[in-house]
């Protein structure tokens, strides 16, 4: 995400997309570390 919420320029969606986005990098990053991910807890 190449845009600044602050500075009006990325929307409520745009910022609801990077955050789903980075949810599911967290998520593969601790399967891969055998951490399981936020679902399993």
């Amino acid at each position: 995400m190449h845009v600044n919420s602050y500075e009006g320029l990325a929307t409520r969606e745009d910022v609801e997309d990077a955050l789903g986005e980075v949810r599911r990098l967290v998520e593969e990053v601790a399967r891969g570390l055998g951490m399981g991910g936020a679902r399993d807890q």
